[in-house]
């Protein structure tokens, strides 16, 4: 669906992530949000998105930069009377609003920039327009041709120069791969390009109050053999690359980067890295004063991450809520081949610099928790799943059930002889155990309401 020219704009668009359970989040997401999911698992990386989204009518300022926008368009001589039009919203990221707004120049007033195609020509690049406040009054005041056709992403980089920088990562159609561009304007709109990247992340590596770009690269984007993370600073000639860590080049794609501090001074930035045949592994770069470090994957090991590998390719996670890192090393449950897992959870050490043992427990991802038990557990019980009823039960080695776990809306109907053990935004985690305290049906299990609420971790967002 395209849009005339007619003052209609604003904020939307969403993407998911590719291990997100849709339905756990659906009350909390829009309708728009949802579309969205389908096409990102259905379409790939070219499938257009913001096709499919009303631009929602913006306020205040958004509302008043849409019609410069649409007046620059009406004025233009290749663009014809009534034309439609499409706003392009970043797919991923925390930046999903159709105007990019900040004080890019420094100069105390807002600018803005906006991402649009005209017409319904979907071979048409993305255009990129700059808008600022001229007496007043919003204006466009340069526009160019984007590098692509999805905006991936945006960072608005502060980059220590009095001026903010905005960093554009463009999807290229069909791959894994995107191409993360700068924009700044100066005499006019002009453009620098840090390179590939599959995973992105603007943060203060070095400490030094301003921001850092930390791409990293799987072995097939760098046309090479070997993957990179690399770290790009600002320089007065823009942004620099300032170091880059090898990376074990067996990985398809990296996932969302989380960052998490390893000590008093130091950041740490995580990512999951795929390899083809659905397994994973955990990088972890930091900048350690002279260098980027990347410990788990080094020339030592021949950059073979066996230290993070594995073939459940779950992902990491801060799983408790401790601020650190957790990954998991999973080996498949009894009775299954590739479906259910048992995860003994690992995080650094950073002072050793080696991994430390925290939990073991069987992750539901679609339903987001962890059931944390005794290591050797497992040894003796297995999980079924009703997929339908979002429903886990656990069975003993005589094949009798001794708990179940009941994911649920809050809006549903409990379930008669389950206890409530959390709850989670909207939703429930019932469990049936027996009476509290007391045997269960084979008199080897004993839990309790208590026992059950230490047991069941709740997942973060994915």
């Amino acid at each position: 669906m395209f849009y005339p020219l007619r003052g209609k704009a604003g904020a939307g668009g969403a993407g998911l992530m590719r291990r997100a359970a849709a339905w756990r989040r659906a009350p909390r997401r829009t309708l728009a949000s949802l579309l969205c999911a389908l096409c990102l698992l259905c379409g790939g990386c070219g499938f257009d998105v913001a096709a499919n989204l009303r631009p929602p009518r913006g306020a205040g300022d958004q509302q008043l930069i849409a019609k410069a926008l649409e007046s620059y368009l009406k004025s233009q001589p290749d663009v014809p009377a009534g034309a439609e039009y499409t706003l392009k919203y970043p797919l991923n990221g925390s930046q999903r609003a159709a105007f990019i707004v900040d004080d890019y120049n420094g100069d105390g007033q807002q600018e803005a920039y906006a991402f649009y195609r005209v017409g319904t020509d979907i071979t048409a690049k993305t255009r990129v327009n700059y808008l600022a406040q001229i007496n007043g009054t919003w204006q466009s005041v340069a526009d160019i041709e984007g590098f692509g056709y999805e905006i991936d992403r945006v960072f608005i980089a502060h980059t220590g120069s009095g001026t903010d920088t905005l960093c554009v990562g463009w999807q290229q159609a069909g791959t894994y791969n995107c191409e993360m561009l700068t924009y700044e304007m100066k005499d006019t709109l002009t453009t620098g390009d840090m390179g590939g990247y599959s995973a992105a992340a603007a943060l203060d590596l070095l400490g030094t109050g301003y921001d850092q770009m930390l791409l990293f690269n799987a072995a097939h984007e760098t046309g090479g053999d070997m993957a990179y993370a690399r770290l790009y600073a600002w320089t007065a000639d823009g942004a620099q690359q300032r170091a880059e860590a090898p990376l074990d080049p067996r990985t398809q794609y990296y996932t969302e980067p989380k960052t998490s501090r390893l000590s008093s001074t130091v950041t740490g930035v995580y990512a999951d890295g795929v390899r083809t045949d659905g397994s994973a592994v955990t990088e972890l770069v930091y900048w350690n004063g002279q260098g980027l470090i990347a410990p788990f994957s080094t020339a030592d090991n021949g950059y073979d991450n066996v230290t993070t590998w594995r073939k459940s390719g779950l992902p990491s996670m801060d799983i408790d809520g401790d601020g650190a890192i957790e990954w998991p090393l999973s080996s498949p449950m009894s009775g299954y081949t590739d479906t259910w897992w048992v995860s003994k959870w690992q995080a650094l050490d950073f002072r050793s610099g080696l991994p430390m043992d925290k939990y073991t427990g069987v992750v539901n991802l679609g339903d987001g928790y962890c059931l944390r038990t005794a290591d050797a557990y497992w040894d003796t019980h297995t999980v079924s799943y009703d997929a339908e009823a979002h429903e886990l039960t656990v069975v003993n080695a005589d094949g009798a059930a001794v708990l179940k776990i009941d994911a649920q809306p809050l809006s549903a109907e409990a379930k008669e002889g389950y206890d409530t053990v959390a709850t989670a935004g909207t939703m429930r985690y019932s469990a049936w155990y027996g009476p509290a305290g007391t045997a269960g049906p084979t008199g080897t299990e004993i839990f309790s309401l208590d026992k059950l609420r230490y047991m069941l971790m709740l997942l973060p967002a994915q």
